[in-house]
């Protein structure tokens, strides 16, 4: 067998060659970290997982500080004004407070009738949206196992006997509120928190820049503080105010269409709108089942949902690019994930609560050095 054959193992075989590698192929280079860089990064991930597991078991103890916090940033426009007044500080604290409670507990009463009418209605009107909601069926799917289904909620058999609808008793305000005293003593605790941030949270900031170590920490620590004070005390107040009239004139808007409670959809559409995308959704969903309880005719049924989403495309292209300019712009895939996972973590109070939590973590990234990229993927 000669070696040219190739058909076996001889002296003459040519050695198997070896793939030389092509300079034009990038090859991942080796971490060059010190150990000590990721040690650090390991701690800096078990911490990052701790805090996240106390947020979830300490929601309770969590929510009301933190509502407490973003409040007082809201508010701490109008104490300097009192304070600029010669007024003392726990005074002006006290009357803000007060100012605040005062007002929550006049929306409250406003609002208890229709969202307690809305509630004792809610079954009825289930069985007679119905029909609508089979004209939305048909058009897409002929099945007929849904329409049997729709049907038989309005259909009884003649030989049934005849069931007696019976309506609950509509408890008082003052029942709802010693049924949720959890909630009560959430928001009490929240209030009263609210008013020590007021009076002493100045205070506060000053000895978190005196215990910083180092000169260049403590000018880290006062550009956070500050950056904090004003950037967030000017976001929460802007949405506040825009919210308020989105929500004023989502009630002007379905008056004027004739929806039973408007005072109660405005101010759900502005509570709701705290939320970006996810929020301004919602809320256009729970206005379109609303339109299907008290409109017949279809169209009009969809036409207050198609009336906010208006409002609300007018107040998020025109009105907050105008307010807020692009300081505190984020990106809307970061918000949708962001909302995501608190909603999932904290509930309704954390779709609410998370996109200022989110301008904080980006104030923060943006003035320490290392997290700078962080506050760089977070922009839009």
């Amino acid at each position: 067998m000669s070696p040219e054959s190739g058909e076996g193992p001889g002296l003459g075989a040519p050695a198997a060659r070896v793939p030389a590698e092509r300079p034009h192929e990038a090859v991942l280079p080796a971490s060059t970290e010190p150990p000590v860089v990721q040690l650090r990064r390991l701690v800096g991930m078990l911490v990052a997982a701790v805090l996240l597991y106390t947020c979830y078991f300490a929601a309770s103890l969590l929510l009301p500080i933190l509502i407490a916090a973003f409040t007082a940033m809201l508010l701490n426009p109008l104490l300097r004004l009192l304070r600029r007044l010669w007024m003392p500080g726990w005074l002006a604290a006290l009357l803000v407070v007060g100012g605040l409670v005062a007002a929550l507990a006049g929306v409250g009463l406003l609002l208890y009738e229709p969202a307690m009418e809305t509630a004792r209605d809610l079954p009825r009107e289930m069985r007679q949206v119905a029909p609508k909601l089979r004209q939305l069926v048909q058009p897409i799917e002929e099945a007929s196992r849904v329409t049997d289904a729709l049907q038989t909620i309005q259909t009884t058999r003649p030989d049934a006997p005849r069931q007696v609808e019976v309506v609950p008793a509509r408890p008082t305000f003052t029942e709802v509120l010693s049924s949720s005293g959890e909630t009560l003593a959430q928001v009490l605790a929240a209030m009263i928190l609210v008013y020590f941030f007021l009076v002493f949270g100045e205070a506060l900031l000053r000895r978190a820049v005196e215990i910083a170590p180092t000169l260049a920490q403590k000018r880290i620590t006062v550009e956070i503080v500050r950056n904090i004070q004003s950037d967030m005390s000017r976001y929460m107040l802007t949405i506040t105010i825009i919210n308020l009239a989105l929500g004023l004139t989502t009630a002007g808007v379905m008056w004027l269409l004739g929806m039973p409670s408007p005072l109660l959809w405005g101010a759900v559409a502005g509570l709701l709108n705290y939320a970006p995308y996810v929020g301004p959704v919602a809320a256009a969903l729970v206005l379109a089942v609303a339109g299907l309880f008290h409109f017949d005719s279809l169209g009009a049924a969809l036409l207050p949902s198609a009336a906010y989403l208006g409002l609300n495309a007018i107040e998020g292209q025109f009105l907050t690019p105008l307010l807020l300019g692009n300081s505190l712009s984020l990106n809307p895939v970061i918000i949708l994930l962001w909302l995501m996972f608190w909603g999932w973590l904290w509930g309704i109070p954390g779709f609410l609560l998370g996109v200022p939590m989110l301008v904080c973590f980006k104030i923060i990234c943006a003035r320490i050095e290392g997290l700078q990229r962080w506050s760089a993927m977070l922009e839009k």
